[in-house]
This record gives C-alpha cells, sequence and structure tokens, in this order.
C-alpha cells in the first residue's frame, strides 16, 4: 500500500470519527435547546398563572380546594395545558399540595434530587422513567414523560415557597430533536465528505507528483551508482598502475645502479690502471711524481667513489619478507651505521604484511627523511613514530633542527620533500610538513598496507 493510500484511509477514520462526535454534540445540543424552550414555556406559565395564585403558602396558609379548582382550570384552559398531562405542587418539606391524582394531595414523600433542586431555587429537567412512589397515576397511563420541576418564588423575594412540576409528553420533544439530529449529522456527513473530497484530490496530486520525482530520483540514483562503480574501477586501476610505476622505477634504479656499475666505473677503474702504468714509465712516483698524473688519478679515485655511493644508494634490499616494522628498523639501522647518529624508534604496527609497492615507498621515503634531516638539522633528536590506523600506516619523521618557512620556495634541483609527496599520493596516501624557523621539521606520510594495490 502507498503512503497515499494510507494517509487517505488514515484520514478517513479520522474524519469519521470527528464526524461522529461532532454529530453527537449537536444531537446533544439540539436536545438541550429543545429541553430549554419547553422549560422556559412552563416557566413562564407557572410565573405568570400559578406563582400569583399560591402567594398563601408564604404565610403558611394552606392551598385551599377552589384556588386547586382555579389552577386546574386555568390549566386546562391554557396553551401549554393541552401538552401537560400531569401536574402537581410540592411543599418545601416534600408534601403534595396539588395533584390531578386526589388521593395523593396531603401525603409527603421523600424529596429526591430534581424536586430538591427545584426547591433550592434550580430548574430541572429530564426523561423520567416513572418509577417514583409518587407516580402511580402517571405510571398507569404512560411509561415515560417530560418531568420539568420549578420553583415558586415569594413575591418580590428569592425565598422558595413551593415547587411546581410538570409531566409533558415528550413525543412532539423528540420528534423536534429527532428531524434536528438527522439534519445536523447530513450538515456534518456533508462537510466531511466534502472535505474529505478535496483532501483526497490534493493527496492524490501529491502522490502523483511523488511517484514522478521518486521515478526521476531513481534514475538519477541509478546514473549516480553506475558512475561510481566506473569511477571505483578506475579507481582500482589507478591504484595498480600506480604500484606498478612505483616497482618500475625501482627496477629503472637498479637497472642504472648496474649500468654504473658494469660500464663507467669499470671504465674509470681501467683509466686507473692505465694512469699507474704511464705513471711507472714515467718516473719513479717516489722520487719525483708526476703532478698533473697524481691530480688525474685523484679526480678518477674520487669519480669513482661517488659512483659506488650512487650505486649504493640506488640499491634497494630485499623487500618482499620484510614487514612494515622490520623495514622501518632496518632504514634507521642503516642510517646510524651511516651517519654514526643515533634514531629513536616508536613503532606500534601490528601488521605482518604490506604491498610490495607500499614498502618500497615507505623505505624510499623514509631514507629521503633521514638524509634530509642529516644534512639540515645535524640529526639533532631523530626520532621516528609509526602507528597503524586500520589499513593505513602513519608515520612520522622528527628532527630538533633549525627548521624552515613550509612555503618558501624550494631551491632549483631540491627534489627531496616533492619526491617523497609525490610517492605518498601516487599510492592513494598523503604526505604533510610541519616545520616553522627554530621548530624543528615534523615530515608525517600516510600510506595504506592492504592489499588491493597489488
Amino acid at each position: 500500500m502507498t503512503f497515499a493510500r494510507r494517509y487517505l484511509l488514515l484520514s478517513l477514520a479520522m474524519i469519521s470519527i470527528l464526524s461522529i462526535v461532532l454529530g453527537l454534540l449537536a444531537g446533544a445540543l439540539i436536545e438541550a435547546n429543545a429541553m430549554d424552550r419547553t422549560v422556559s414555556l412552563a416557566s413562564l406559565y407557572v410565573e405568570s398563572l400559578i406563582a400569583p395564585e399560591v402567594q398563601d403558602l408564604a404565610t403558611g396558609t394552606p392551598l385551599t380546594e377552589k384556588k386547586a379548582a382555579w389552577i386546574s382550570e386555568r390549566l386546562a384552559a391554557s396553551t401549554i395545558g393541552s401538552s401537560v398531562m400531569s401536574f402537581r405542587i410540592w411543599s418545601p418539606d416534600g408534601q403534595i399540595l396539588y395533584s390531578p391524582e386526589a388521593r395523593l394531595v396531603g401525603q409527603r414523600f421523600e424529596v429526591d434530587q430534581p424536586l430538591a433542586k427545584a426547591l433550592g431555587g434550580g430548574i430541572s429537567a429530564q426523561i423520567s422513567d416513572l418509577s417514583e412512589t409518587e407516580n402511580v397515576y402517571e405510571t398507569s397511563r404512560w411509561s415515560h414523560l417530560l418531568e420539568i420541576y420549578i420553583p415558586v418564588r415569594a413575591t418580590g423575594t428569592d425565598r422558595v415557597i413551593a415547587a411546581t412540576e410538570f409531566y409533558q409528553l415528550p413525543d412532539e420533544l423528540e420528534s423536534e430533536v429527532f428531524r434536528a439530529r438527522i439534519a445536523a449529522w447530513a450538515i456534518v456527513a456533508a462537510v466531511a465528505l466534502a472535505g474529505y473530497l478535496v483532501l483526497a484530490r490534493l493527496v492524490h496530486s501529491g502522490s502523483a507528483t511523488i511517484v514522478r520525482q521518486e521515478a526521476a530520483l531513481k534514475d538519477q540514483v541509478a546514473t549516480l551508482s553506475g558512475l561510481l562503480e566506473r569511477n571505483a574501477i578506475l579507481h582500482g586501476r589507478l591504484r595498480r598502475a600506480a604500484a606498478r610505476t612505483t616497482k618500475l622505477n625501482e627496477q629503472e634504479r637498479l637497472r642504472i645502479r648496474s649500468d654504473l656499475h658494469d660500464g663507467p666505473v669499470q671504465v674509470l677503474a681501467l683509466a686507473m690502471l692505465r694512469l699507474d702504468a704511464i705513471d711507472r714509465r714515467l718516473a719513479d712516483p717516489a722520487e719525483r711524481p708526476d703532478p698533473d698524473v697524481a691530480l688525474v688519478r685523484g679526480a678518477v679515485v674520487d669519480a669513482i667513489d661517488d659512483m659506488r655511493d650512487i650505486a649504493a644508494d640506488l640499491r634497494l634490499p630485499s623487500l618482499v619478507d620484510a614487514t612494515p616494522a622490520a623495514l622501518i628498523r632496518r632504514v634507521a639501522v642503516h642510517h646510524e651505521e651511516r651517519a654514526g647518529r643515533p634514531v629513536r624508534l616508536d613503532i606500534i604496527v601490528p601488521a605482518a604484511e604490506a604491498p610490495l609497492a607500499t614498502k618500497i615507498a615507505l623505505y624510499r621515503i623514509l631514507q629521503e627523511a633521514l638524509s634530509n634531516s642529516e644534512r639540515h638539522a645535524a640529526g639533532r633528536d631523530l626520532a621516528i613514530v609509526a602507528r597503524q590506523e586500520g589499513s593505513d600506516l602513519t608515520v612520522a619523521v622528527s628532527d630538533a633542527g633549525p627548521g624552515f618557512i613550509a612555503d618558501a620556495p624550494r631551491a632549483e634541483g631540491h627534489l627531496g620533500l616533492a619526491g617523497m609527496q609525490e610517492r605518498a599520493e601516487l599510492l592513494d596516501g598523503s604526505f604533510e610538513l610541519e616545520t616553522a624557523p627554530g621548530e624543528g621539521t615534523i615530515v608525517r606520510v600516510r600510506l595504506p598496507i592492504d592489499e588491493g594495490q597489488d
């Protein structure tokens, strides 16, 4: 079931309940109004005709037969008399002073709640089932009557001297209330139906709009899902290509090292041997060495040493079986052996393995960062902190050197920081540099150690 249908069903239930409540309230109000009109008419009759004739009751004088006969005649001759089935006058102590049933006159009965209300100055009206003991006359003729109690006050005061009791047929009242209720229910039902139809039209229109928008949204989601899927595929290809590029770069560095060792270094070594032979033919070096030959020999020796250092830096140790933690320690130990300065280590890396491309990048970045610290900070307070965060490895290399302005332009040819950043970002990692003049330097890199790059 759609949302619109659920809403319409719920609205129908709520409108129906509200209509029933309104109908019941309207019926109650109609009945109350009809009752009030009947009571008002009876009160007017009592005040205008009955009350003036029974004022002797205020002085304790009993109601005479002549007065009772006159009341009966006036009641029969009045308009209200045609609808009055029975009529009584009660004293404040519950004695019947007047009744069409002569045997009830002078008897006392228990004062019930409606009579007590009238004797207290109020007006009471209700449909009675005639179950009271004083209703012997009425019970033998009717099953129920409209019972009205109206107080009779002493002239010019609020003192109640008696209470009148009217019994009227409820047929006219019930018929009037029934017709009014039918009309009220019809109006409420019509208004409710009209409101529901308007609401249904609005909901239907809104639902149609929502359905169209939902279809358009589904199409857009499907398109975006396809784009995200293709983007994920391309991202995976890019990461694999980056890993292959890193490995190929190392292979190229190894080839260059081999070429240096097998080519220029060997040629220079041969030149060194030839220089030694020439020097021996020219003269005894111990007596009088040739300064030009000695100069050339020194230059060749320096060139050989430089090339061997370059070749050593290009050489990559076996990283296939090394864990990230072991690799970090290896780089630190190698640096300590070369520089003669300690490197403080703080390593918490539980991962036992990482992609080869990540290990190659990590090795080269650490190698470059330690070398930079040695060159620019003399290796003061050198430290490496490594942490594993999910599927990422975060490594920070810090020193207590002079620091520098991080945003300052780099000198031409100084590509160490740019190379570290490129190596990290090529593998979908990140590179951060924290430094300032006089505050040391921190190089922080994040590299993935999941197996998705191989």
